[in-house]
């Protein structure tokens, strides 16, 4: 009889657990651009949280309150996680390989499975859509999990801004060196050739000589470069214009322009009428 009331109480204790034996729950998916995590969905608020995101993105981490079965989730055939198939104009179903990590970045007991654009991003101003497999995001136990099996995220317009130095704003505060490379952040990835005719560089005497170049690493970030061998004029306010029509790499365009001013200082320099 003993054994008999023990085997009962661990079947009443099973049959109330919230652990392995219940099904995993999509708890939140973030979107991962620049370092920083914007959550673009939440269990807590399924229905009223739409923020509008960068088109650039590094990932995008669905996130699980359990562990899952690692083993359906990377094994061959369509990635788990993909653009639905028709469901946004210039988008082609993600070829993108989707990847499963089981340490609980997230806390609790919780994993996330990622996927990593090739591309660098998506088109501005388009509702990207993301299609999740519930027969292959299962737990542990097997179970699929709870949760959308359809992702919408709103992609933001094409943006431009010019990272400068703390202070250096034509001041002389914190002014940069005759050879400073200065970064544009865009908003999606961009090619440098195409930028070339809508960036420029002035003194308030002349326009200034310049080179457009991409970052190797970061295809949403271009660099300005004084071609004139003293490098930018010292000791005068510089301003780098990026032109309203500017495009990305999908054919997006700057819908506005966009600037910032710098000051130079340091040893040669060339002259503030743009010549070299």
């Amino acid at each position: 009889m003993a054994w008999l009331l023990a085997t009962a109480l661990a079947a009443a204790a099973c049959s109330g657990s919230t652990g392995p034996s219940a099904p995993p729950t999509l708890i939140e998916v973030d979107w991962v651009a620049g370092g920083a995590h914007t959550v673009v969905w939440t269990s807590a608020r399924p229905d009223g949280l739409r923020p509008v995101v960068t088109a650039a993105v590094q990932e995008i981490d669905f996130v699980f309150d359990q562990r899952l079965d690692g083993s359906k989730i990377e094994q061959a055939g369509a990635p788990v996680v993909q653009i639905a198939p028709g469901a946004d104009a210039g988008i082609e179903p993600s070829p993108d390989p989707v990847q499963y990590n089981s340490v609980p970045f997230y806390g609790g007991s919780s994993s996330f499975v990622f996927l990593r654009p090739g591309s660098g991003g998506y088109p501005c101003n388009t509702t990207v859509t993301f299609a999740l497999d519930p027969t292959r995001l299962v737990g542990a136990n097997g179970q699929p999990f709870v949760g959308p099996t359809s992702i919408p995220v709103m992609t933001g317009p094409l943006t431009a801004t010019v990272r400068l130095p703390s202070a250096a704003d034509g001041g002389a505060a914190n002014p940069v060196p005759a050879n400073f490379m200065v970064p544009i952040a865009f908003s999606n990835r961009v090619d440098a050739a195409g930028l070339s005719p809508f960036v420029h560089a002035a003194t308030s005497l002349a326009p200034l000589p310049v080179a457009i170049t991409g970052d190797a690493s970061d295809g949403s970030v271009a660099y300005v470069s004084p071609t004139c061998a003293g490098g930018w004029p010292v000791g005068v306010p510089v301003t780098i214009t990026i032109d309203g029509g500017a495009p990305d790499a999908w054919g997006d365009t700057l819908s506005a322009a966009a600037s910032g001013t710098f000051t130079a200082a340091g040893a040669g320099g060339s002259p503030a009428d743009g010549g070299c």
